[in-house]
């Protein structure tokens, strides 16, 4: 309570504090009465001898605003005037404002009393009010710590005169007074240095004043500057502007969201929270948008301006938003190659941020690729080819995705080399020199067969074949000259050689001779070389197995790796070892599921020479099931190819079928 006492007597102490204002005003003065349908500005150059280089020393610059309101007919019922403040949260608590209105008006006590309503941000304060004469008004706010808040301080509400006409213009606001008695006072508790610049600043330059309007006559403001489309790192703040000729002009910014037909305004945006930042300025000429996200990307603004004589709309902007830079550009596209036509399909990386457009194609220009013949300085047509002895230059144009740009300083390569670039206003264009075409149909250098040069039906069998770095495709064909395959991609470049690895699964058993070519377009090939290679017909491969097989479970699969069986290629699968030519079960060479594995030579039971799965356990020579001569003991189970028995939990070897209930017992 001491200390509230204290802030009290320490507010008026200050406002008995005068310095010369600029210019005298009458303490009883009220510059919103004049009648005449002019609004009234702030005048900051009565408040005490301070410059405007002085109020920017202010580490709080508080915004206190009147409404402006405009309507096009004149309205019958109260009219709410907001007196709002901005930019202070949490930085203020001793303040003293002087409010002047039109007397033309009426204003309109609340049910209390009271002649307005105090607001979210003067709540936390003890608040007093003054109707000091018809016209004016004095509120002063103070509390023991710096409570007050972002938001409306008052709320005034007024009926217009019965007489109310289009063009009357009716004035309400705040001015700054010497009075001593009801001093002008913005500061913080404790009324120290901070307090006292911003102090300077609000009465400076903090406060805009606001009126009511009837809209009304024949010719509108008129705009002599348009706003202007603008580009922001997402997290920055950016500015939009415009001006207009005319008197008592009112500004009211709008906005549209991408995609969207809707038209919003400042509560809308302010509804948004964090999802759009920060703003101020919608009544003013500059609207200033802070901490800007990347969901405004592609945001519309416009601003309606009304004046004494109508109103008028600016252009419509667009605010782009920028919230990925790209740092490196990386394209391939097929070189010139005699006989071969134009590349227009630029290959990009899969995580680029960049893109040719597909939009626009004509019979020069294709996904923004166009190829130029610098030797007959032309433009080559779509459907052209290269020629023998000839230079060629391809441009290939790339835009940045929505919320991206390129930066100036770009790492650029096209197939692997650097490549000129150019930077316009939103797109890059880059630029690649070919030498002179000699012959550039690249014949193979060396096709090397498979080691071992076997494999298995549905086995993939990998190539290795070398030719010159001109090569971007190679072919592999069949003894009658069918292409089987082509390759774009399995290349790596060491030297003036580029070597790939071609797979191909056959899917038949036989003797094959395979050819490969090369070409640099994937139209014209080179010269060939042959290959050969032995497939062999795998028994029983995906098929159930029966006594005596090699493989039979569909569950195996075959490895990839090329370890395989040498008698019978056929790969189990990662958790099964293979055995070695002829070693298999005795009994049914039956091959395990995953869970099982093969054992090495002589490995099996003595009895009966079958594998079992795990976890069951190999039973001594001549420790049988007695009827039927089962090595395994309950409740195993045989591998895939057995079945359980479901009365007794044995299982029967796959050689022979599980027996009746009240079958007769097999020979044992």
């Amino acid at each position: 309570m001491k200390k509230r006492i204290l802030s009290m007597i320490i507010l008026l102490l200050l406002g008995m504090i005068n310095f010369p204002a600029r210019t005298a005003r009458a303490a009883d003065e009220n510059p919103f009465d004049k009648q005449d349908n002019k609004t009234v500005p702030y005048e900051g150059g009565l408040y005490f001898g301070v410059s405007e280089q002085d109020t920017e020393n202010a580490a709080t610059k508080p915004q206190i605003t009147v409404d402006k309101l405009g309507f096009d007919d004149v309205p019958t019922g109260e009219i709410a005037v907001n007196i709002s403040i901005f930019g202070a949260a949490g930085e203020w608590s001793a303040s003293g404002l002087h409010i002047g209105y039109d007397t033309r008006l009426t204003l309109v006590p609340r049910s209390d009393g009271k002649p307005f309503e105090v607001g979210d941000a003067c709540n936390p304060l003890m608040n007093s009010i003054r109707k000091i004469r018809d016209g004016r008004l004095y509120t002063s706010t103070s509390g023991s710590s710096d409570k007050g808040r972002n938001g409306v301080m008052y709320t005034l509400y007024f009926r217009l005169p019965d007489n109310a006409k289009a063009g009357d213009i009716f004035p309400v606001g705040i001015f700054y007074n010497p009075d001593k008695t009801y001093p002008s006072l913005f500061s913080n508790t404790d009324q120290n240095e901070e307090g006292l610049e911003m102090q300077s600043w609000v009465f400076y330059k903090g406060i805009t004043n606001g009126f009511i309007r009837i809209n009304g006559g024949d010719t509108p403001p008129e705009i002599t500057q348009q706003p202007e489309s603008q580009k922001v790192n997402e997290g920055k703040s950016v500015l939009i502007s415009v001006a207009a000729s005319g008197e008592d002009l009112m500004y009211r910014w709008e906005y549209r969201e991408t995609a969207s037909e809707t038209w919003k305004t400042e509560d809308d945006y302010v509804a948004a929270g964090s999802s759009y930042g920060f703003s101020r300025g919608w009544d003013k000429a500059d609207l200033a948008l802070s901490s800007v996200t990347a969901a405004m990307n592609g945001m519309q603004f416009r601003c309606k301006i009304d004046g004494n004589e109508g109103s008028c709309y600016s252009d419509e902007v667009t605010l782009t938003v920028i919230s990925h830079h790209i740092f490196t550009v990386s394209v391939n596209i097929t070189p010139p190659a005699v006989g071969a036509s134009p590349d227009y399909y630029p290959v990009l990386p899969s995580d680029a941020y960049y893109y040719s457009d597909s939009s626009y194609s004509s019979n020069y220009s294709k996904n923004d690729v166009t190829w130029y013949d610098m030797t007959d300085l032309t433009t080559m047509e779509v459907t052209s080819s290269f020629k023998k002895s000839h230079t060629y230059t391809v441009e290939i144009v790339l835009t940045p995705e929505d919320g991206c740009e390129f930066l100036n300083s770009l790492t650029c390569t096209v197939n692997g080399s650097s490549a000129s670039w150019r930077l316009g206003t939103t797109c890059l264009t880059l630029t690649v020199n070919f030498p002179e075409l000699g012959e550039s149909i690249p014949n193979i250098t060396y096709a090397i067969t498979p080691v071992p040069d076997t494999a298995a039906v549905n086995e993939t069998v990998n190539f290795t074949v070398i030719t010159p770095t001109t090569a971007q495709y190679i072919a592999m064909y069949d003894k009658n000259g069918q292409q089987l395959k082509k390759w774009s991609t399995g290349y790596w470049d060491s030297g003036n050689s580029r070597v790939w690895t071609a797979d191909y699964a056959f899917k038949t058993a036989g003797s094959y001779t395979v050819t490969f070519k090369a070409s640099a377009n994937g139209t014209v090939w080179g010269e060939g070389k042959d290959c050969s290679v032995t497939i062999h017909e795998v028994p029983g491969w995906k098929k159930t197995a029966k006594a005596g097989g090699i493989c039979g479970k569909t569950e195996l699969t075959r490895r990839t790796s090329g370890k395989r069986s040498a008698a019978s290629g056929i790969i189990l699968t990662a958790a099964a070892t293979c055995r070695r030519a002829g070693r298999r079960s005795a009994a049914s060479g039956i091959t395990l599921a995953a869970a099982g594995q093969w054992l090495p030579a002589g490995s099996r039971s003595p009895a009966s020479g079958i594998i079992s799965s795990l976890p069951a356990r190999w039973r001594p020579a001549g420790r049988r099931y007695l009827i039927s001569g089962t090595t395994l003991s309950p409740p195993a189970l045989w591998s895939p190819a057995g079945r359980p028995s479901a009365e007794k939990h044995t299982t029967s070897s796959p050689a022979e079928p599980w027996r009746p209930k009240s079958g007769a017992a097999a020979t044992g």
